[in-house]
């Protein structure tokens, strides 16, 4: 009977003239599903931290707290004095949403470096110095820093800017390539 359905399915698809509809069908566990444990105990063991309290952790990640104990108390006085005076029922100690565990708390924190790592007013700032720099003359900068400096010998690469550069500050100064990059770049052309 369920292959002759399904038979007389693909035909009606095969010829176009099969009805359309559309269901949502949610399923729903029965209360009886729930009577190993306690729903409102273990349901907080896999929520995320809420916002609130990853933005109080990026905030002192800013100013230089990375301190995971330190954290972790922070966050516990600041769900008990703001976020418990600002609801009825208070938040369960095992929910990790105002509770979190010290893997959270570790996570939040390594993700808040790495994102302020390349923060846009650092790039900002970088491009200002550039500029800056672009603006002086290399050579001022370098004699300004020590004008009694004058090096017997430069080891460098072989870049031809960084020659011009050490040629013009530092003309009577001898000037040598690494063997090892001089060997390297001959392996490299060899090939």
């Amino acid at each position: 009977m369920k292959q002759n359905k399904m038979d007389m399915l693909h035909d009606c698809i095969r010829k176009g003239n099969a009805k359309k509809t559309k269901a949502i069908h949610i399923k729903m566990p029965l209360q009886e599903a729930h009577t190993n444990h306690t729903v409102s105990l273990e349901s907080g063991f896999s929520r995320s931290m809420h916002s609130k309290l990853r933005d109080l952790i990026i905030q002192h990640v800013q100013m230089g707290v990375t301190s995971v104990p330190y954290l972790r108390r922070l966050l516990r006085s600041y769900v008990q004095k703001e976020i418990n005076d600002s609801n009825i029922i208070n938040p369960c100690e095992t929910d990790r949403s105002y509770f979190p565990t010290t893997r959270d708390i570790y996570n939040s924190v390594h993700a808040a470096l790495v994102t302020g790592r390349y923060s846009q007013f650092d790039q900002e700032n970088l491009l200002q110095k550039i500029e800056e720099w672009k603006k002086q003359n290399p050579e001022n900068i370098i004699k300004q820093w020590n004008p009694k400096w004058s090096p017997k010998y430069f080891m460098m690469d072989y870049s031809d800017q960084e020659y011009q550069a050490i040629h013009h500050t530092f003309p009577d100064t001898a000037k040598y390539l690494c063997y090892f990059h001089v060997e390297q770049s001959w392996m490299r052309w060899t090939r």
